[in-house]
Order: C-alpha cells, then sequence, then structure tokens
C-alpha cells in the first residue's frame, strides 16, 4: 500500500484528523504527531479511528458510542491508516469497525456507532436537574495518587499563588 509523503501534523486539527487515501473507499491516512514519546496516545488513534469512519456516514448522524481495543503499541512517528467497513447501516442506527494498522498490522480495532438523534428528544431522564441535590464537597485526593500512572507521564508541578 503506497502513501502520500509523511508529515508531521503542526495543528490539534491536523494531528485529528485523517486523509481519503487515494480513490480507496474506507481508507484514510492519520498523520503522526510531533512527539518525543515513541508510542502514539491512543486518544489520538481513538479521534482519528472517529474520524476516519465519519467519511461515510450520512450528515444527520452523531456518534453514539466508540470501543477501542489496542492490540499493540503504535509508533508515534508514522502514519497510521485507518480501514473502515460498514456492519450495518439501519434506520436511526449504523454501525463501523475501523482497523488501524502501521506495516500492515493491526494496532487496535475500533467500533463506532453513528446515531440519527430525534425529532423530540422529550426523554424523562435526558433533561437537567434543576437544582443540584444538597450534598456536601467531596474530599479531595492526592495528586497524582500513589502509584497511578507516575512512572510512564511526565508530571511537573507549576506553582501558582494558590500552591500547586
Amino acid at each position: 500500500m503506497t502513501s502520500a509523503p509523511t508529515s508531521h501534523a503542526r495543528t490539534l486539527r491536523e494531528l485529528l484528523s485523517t486523509t481519503p487515501l487515494g480513490n480507496d473507499i474506507g481508507i484514510a491516512v492519520g498523520r503522526p504527531a510531533t512527539t518525543l514519546s515513541a508510542r502514539m496516545f491512543g486518544g489520538q488513534l481513538l479521534a482519528q479511528a472517529l474520524m476516519a469512519s465519519a467519511e461515510g456516514v450520512q450528515r444527520d448522524r452523531v456518534p453514539a458510542s466508540v470501543h477501542g481495543f489496542f492490540l499493540r503499541p503504535a509508533d508515534a512517528a508514522r502514519e497510521t491508516h485507518y480501514h473502515t467497513s460498514v456492519l450495518r447501516r439501519g434506520r436511526t442506527i449504523d454501525t463501523h469497525v475501523v482497523d488501524a494498522r502501521q506495516d500492515g498490522r493491526v494496532t487496535a480495532t475500533v467500533i463506532v456507532q453513528w446515531h440519527r438523534p430525534a425529532i423530540d428528544p422529550g426523554l424523562e431522564h435526558a433533561k437537567p436537574a434543576t437544582t443540584p441535590p444538597d450534598c456536601p464537597e467531596p474530599a479531595p485526593l492526592p495528586y497524582p495518587a500513589p502509584g497511578v500512572l507516575t512512572t510512564s507521564l511526565d508530571l511537573r508541578w507549576v506553582t501558582t499563588a494558590e500552591g500547586r
């Protein structure tokens, strides 16, 4: 599979968008990030998969559900090819499967459901509460929580007038 020359994304819009690959229907390319990290951030991969899936969806649909399955690490410095398959097109819901690939190997599979919103959104459970319930404020937790992601993140403390 051939692709356009790789150029790194310089803006958030470029980073999260995909470009259709030639005349191939259902195949798009996501640009790599300019990053020092060796692995692609999962949120970037999910966003690009969602954008690749959006290419084949009717304009009256909105994303209702996105489920990602990360199968192997993706290289952050290389482009990713997104192959979209339509599982079902319904009157109100479309379901797509997007495979993210690098070097022909699937790095992630994403299932996206697109929903056509109802004309009458009058569901009782969807209406916001008029006043918040009277309850105490939540207790503060230490940040970062001990042992949670502290080995793989670059955490930097910024001192402000209020403290940390």
